[in-house]
Parts: structure tokens; sequence; C-alpha cells
């Protein structure tokens, strides 16, 4: 007897479609349901009291930043606007570097940065890198041209390089008459939402001016012309205080740089002895008005304000926080999706980076005493680098903004301090010279300059003690800061006479090279 056949079901032949049907049954889609809507609920229960947590943390942050007065916003640290008229930053040769198109920042002239540059081709790169006089070095002649204005002259003297930088006398006229202006206020858009794009064109302008006054101002003299030597230095002071009043740390590094530079015909001038009475007067006087630890201080509350405008824009935009990074570096930060991260967490780095930023300075700087610890310094910076936690960790401990954007604040203070040691060395250099013009020789201690030639004797930058000074059985002197290591080595500043000298070992010294030729001021 044959038994009738049954065509099996679908369910009955597919394993998965019968859990399936299993799955989707009305009662439990209930439960699924209920499922999402406590997941979506804890989800967004995480969400606001994150954000809660994280505003809360701010504004708590906010309050006492207020209080020790380090909260502002970029735009309110921002120079006052100047009337162009009345403006160094407009004279034509400048204005073209900030004349935008409108809402943009880029310039109509597209060739306004080459225009403004005081030469082009002309001083090497050689000429750049060597330490001068922070280790007794004049002027190498033979480094400061490019071989195709040396016409393959073995040696290649002062007058060369003035007849290289006569093509740059026009543009320094125009300079000179603008410095007669009451104010300089370069036109930096400080309005942006992020600050990061902010541009400087001006910086590599006034730096490059700097440079080559400073050859200009040692050929001058080289060659027996003083007075124009002094105007050349005097033009390129003024240029470091038209940066002054911007809230920028970059261009109060660039100041501390040109200011350096600067004193190497100061010191030329006072080793050769081509400075008169004259001479040291006004440049004694325009030395002694620079406060480079302070303006340093001011310029980091800028680069705080910088730091947390770039955070809150962060904040509101999260999918652009890949711009703050390389992909080549991090990729796994770059790539992250910030866009999924509560808000609040956003406010949590923000006060993560002004921790760290307080962090790493400590207490080893103030401004009101005029001096700075480096060993605090040093203390401080690595608290800071055990306390950034590097890789995933950074992101639940709130670092990920704050690692990127902090910069080394230790650093940046070591060039402050070594900024206002230098000025204030060549203050006293300037002083000493009139006291062995008015008296023949130099004194036996800096004691006998008050208060005939200076009001005071400046302290030492470092620690605050006296600033190291003797003669020299020659004749001449040596007068040295203690330097960064803190610690009194004779005098010797223990920097590479053939590499860049940046202060790190030895003394901070102002000396004359042994056996040097003086030629006596006209």
């Amino acid at each position: 007897m044959n038994t009738p056949s049954t065509n099996p079901t679908l369910l009955d032949r597919y394993v998965t479609l019968r859990a399936l049907h299993w799955l989707v049954q009305p009662a439990r889609l209930r439960i699924y349901v209920a499922v999402v809507v406590i997941l979506a609920t804890l989800i967004g229960a995480f969400y606001a009291f994150e954000n809660w947590r994280g505003k809360r943390a701010w504004v708590r942050m906010q309050r006492e930043l207020q209080a020790a007065g380090q909260w502002a916003e970029l735009e309110q640290l921002a120079p006052p606007p100047v009337p162009d008229a009345q403006n160094f930053a407009m004279t034509p040769l400048l204005a073209p570097l900030f004349d935008f198109v409108p809402g943009t920042q880029t310039q109509r002239d597209t060739n306004a940065n080459a225009q403004a540059r005081l030469v082009e081709g002309v001083l090497s790169s050689a000429s750049s890198k060597w330490a001068g006089w922070p280790l007794a070095q004049m002027t190498d002649w033979s480094q400061v041209l490019q071989s195709k204005h040396t016409s393959n002259r073995v040696a290649v003297t002062p007058a060369d390089v003035l007849e290289a930088l006569r093509p740059a006398e026009t543009k320094l006229a125009e300079l000179r008459a603008a410095s007669a202006r009451p104010a300089a206020r370069f036109h930096l858009r400080y309005d942006l939402e992020n600050p990061a794009g902010i541009l400087l064109p001006h910086l590599a302008v006034l730096n490059g001016y700097s440079r080559a006054l400073s050859v200009r101002g040692s050929a001058l003299l080289a060659v027996g012309r003083p007075d124009e030597a002094l105007a050349d230095v005097e033009l390129g002071f003024y240029l470091i205080d038209t940066l002054r009043a911007e809230p920028m740390l970059i261009s109060h590094l660039v100041r501390s740089a040109m200011i350096r530079r600067m004193l190497q015909p100061v010191w030329e001038g006072l080793a050769q002895e081509r400075w008169n009475t004259n001479h040291l007067a006004r440049l004694q006087t325009r030395l002694d008005q620079y406060r480079f630890l302070a303006d340093g201080q001011e310029a980091l509350k800028g680069e705080r304000a910088w730091g947390n405008q770039i955070i809150a824009w962060a904040r509101r935009n999260p999918g652009v926080v890949s711009q703050l990074g390389s992909a080549e570096e991090t990729p796994a930060r770059v790539l992250f999706p910030y866009a999924l991260l509560p808000r609040g967490w956003f406010y949590l780095e923000q006060v993560e980076y002004n921790r760290l930023f307080n962090l790493s300075l400590g207490p080893a700087i103030n401004e009101g005493r005029g001096w700075i610890l480096p060993a605090e310094l040093e203390a401080a910076t690595r608290r800071l680098e055990e306390a950034v936690e590097l890789g995933a960790g950074s992101l639940w401990k709130h670092q990920q903004l704050a690692s990127m954007l902090l910069p080394a604040l230790g650093r940046a203070v070591v060039k402050s301090a070594l900024a206002q040691a230098s000025t204030d060395l060549a203050t006293v250099a300037c002083a000493l010279e009139q006291h062995r013009l008015a008296l023949g020789q130099y004194p036996e201690s800096l004691d006998a300059l008050v208060p005939r030639f200076l009001d005071q004797v400046p302290r030492d930058v470092i620690q605050g003690g006296a600033l190291r000074y003797q003669t020299l059985p020659e004749g001449r002197f040596i007068l040295y800061s203690l330097g960064w290591n803190g610690t009194d080595d004779s005098g010797h500043p223990g920097g590479k006479p053939n590499g860049a000298w940046e202060g790190n070992a030895g003394d901070w010294v102002w000396r004359y090279p042994a056996g040097l030729n003086a030629v006596p001021a006209r």
C-alpha cells in the first residue's frame, strides 16, 4: 500500500527561516521594543549626565581661571584698533600682507609676501646658524652672502655686504619714516571661530628684516660708520616692539629671537670700542625698556586662550578634530569618530587642557619678582610628562586635544628668560663702556655704576641673584648670568662654535674676544 507523500514547507526545509519565525513572534517583538527603549533611555541618560558633568566641571575651571587672572578670549587680548594713518603696519610696504578679500584670509595681492620682504637671495642660510655674541664670535663675513654675490672672491669684506644689501635701502627708508607713526598693529583675524586658521605673514617678514639689519649694522660699524649702524639697530629694536602687544606665543618667540640677533652689532660696537657716549646712552635707554619675562607671561595667557578657543570650536564641530592631528603620526586619533562623543567630554578636554597648562609651569615664574627658578620649571615639565596619558588612555582621561594643542611651555619660558638676560647683559655692558670712556677703565664692581651710569643693576633673571662680573688682566671684563642650569660655570657658555646655540648649558655670557683691535668711535 502506497503512503501519500507530503511536500515539506519552507520552514521545515530551512533552519534559518524557522529560527527567524521564532524570533519574530509578536510576544518577542514586544520584548525587543522594550529592550531598545531601555537602551535608548540609558544611552540618553549617559549623554545627558556626561554633558552636565562636563559643563559643570568647565564652569568651575573658568571661575578658577578668572580668579587667577588667566581667563580671557583671544579677541579680548587683542591690541586696540589703530587708525590707518597712525599705524606703522599700514605703510605701503606692509599693508598688503593683511589686505584680504572680504570674508576670507586670501591676500588680494598674491605677491604681497615677496614684495614685503627686505631682501631675497642675498644673505646665506649659514649666517643665521652661527652663535655670534653669546660665544664671543664676531661676524664671519665669508659666511654672510650667498655665493652669487661674492664674485668668487676668497675674502668677503663688510663693504661687499653693504653693496649686496644696497637694493634694500629704499625699503629701509620707508620703514624708518613709518616708524615715526604713533602706533603699530597688524590686522590679525582675532575674531575667527577657529584661531588655528589665523594667518601671521608678518612674522617671517619682520624676522627677515632683523636679520638684514643686524648684518648691515655690523658691516657699517666695520667700515667706521657708527651713526648709521645705530640707526639700523634702533630700527631693529622698533620692529621688535611692533609685535609686543600681540597675544600670540609665536609672536613673542619671534621677538625673543629678533632681540638676540639685534644685539650682535651692539656687542661688536662695544667689542671694537666704536660707540661714543651718545650712542651708548641711546642704546642703554632702549635696552632697559625690555621686559621679556613679563611679556612672555602675557603671551602664555594668549596661548591658553588660543587653545581654549580651539577646543570650544571642536566641541561645536567635532568632525573637524582630525584637522588638528596628523594621519601619518597618529592615525587612530585622527580617524576616531569624535562626533559620537558626548559634548560634555569636550568640556572635560578643556578642563584637562587648563590643568595641564598650569601643571607645566608650576611656581617657577613670578613676573612681579622678575626672575625664574629653572629647577622648578624642569620639575613641572617632568610632572607634566608623567600626567599626560598617551594612546587610548588619553580618551578616557580627556587628554586627546590637550596632548595635541599644549605646546612645550617650558621651552618658551627658557627663550623668554634668555631674551631678558641678554638685554640685561647688554644694558650693563653699555653702562660699563660709559664708565670706561668717562673714567678710563672699567669699575671693580657693578655697584660703582650706580647712580651715574645705571639707576640700578638688574638682578640675574635666573634665581634672582647678582649678575657675575669681574675685570680681566687684559683690561676687559666678563659679565654673565648663571644660565639655565642655575650653576656658576665661571663664565663658560658651554656652546658649540659651529652650531646654533640655544643656551641650555653653561652660563649666559657677555665677553669680548681676546686680542681684538679696538677702533675708537668717531
